[in-house]
């Protein structure tokens, strides 16, 4: 849900810096159980993200492609069936590297959810849309980002945060307020090189 909730017309983009939290918890506390769980999980979660923010496609493919009522609502639940693949894939990596490395694996998780994302671009045809760093695009000191590693360094900068937050959660011991103090401090050395970046108007 917060996945969804970080995208407009009914969101708003803060909710994007910890929309993986809850999905990231809940894939290090079914690695426990299987993996299958895990990846059911983000499977769920993923088609809650895409069925919100994809809301609309029913009515184009009905307005502007002619499609039987039925037939869109069919293509609709198809694409965002297949688009919920990949946050599965992300939980079910996210539990492979817990039972693999322990609480230290939970902080591989941003560089899943990048991955995942190009995964979506690359994959068949391609459906780069709704990729979680375009939730910045308002809030243009943070958005400069994306001038130097693309959207998909956005959402892993995204990414980082709610897994810190995560870490707060799960791990008790030092090295989560260490993954805490680590991604605030990424966070503001951005925000403060984008509003230096806007000042100049400073284009790379």
């Amino acid at each position: 849900m917060l996945l969804a909730l970080s995208f407009p017309k009914f969101g708003h983009p803060a909710f994007a810096w910890i929309a993986l939290t809850p999905l990231v918890i809940a894939a290090v506390l079914s690695s426990c159980r299987s993996a299958r769980r895990s990846f059911l999980i983000g499977l769920t979660a993923g088609g809650v993200y895409f069925a919100l923010t994809l809301y609309w496609l029913v009515e184009t493919m009905t307005s502007f492609g002619g499609l039987h009522p039925a037939l869109a609502v069919f293509a609709a639940g198809v694409l965002v069936a297949y688009l919920a693949l990949f946050p599965g894939a992300f939980a079910l990596l996210v539990s492979r590297f817990h039972r693999a490395f322990g609480s230290r694996g939970v902080l591989l998780a941003p560089a899943a959810w990048a991955a995942t994302e190009l995964g979506r671009q690359y994959v068949l045809d391609g459906f780069p849309w709704i990729l979680l760093g375009y939730s910045q695009v308002t809030v243009l000191p943070v958005a400069q980002l994306a001038s130097v590693t693309g959207v998909y360094g956005l959402s892993a900068l995204l990414a980082t945060t709610a897994t810190a937050a995560a870490a707060v959660v799960l791990d008790r011991g030092r090295t989560r307020w260490a993954a805490a103090a680590a991604a605030a401090l990424l966070v503001a050395g951005v925000v403060v090189w984008g509003q230096a970046r806007l000042r100049t108007s400073w284009l790379l």
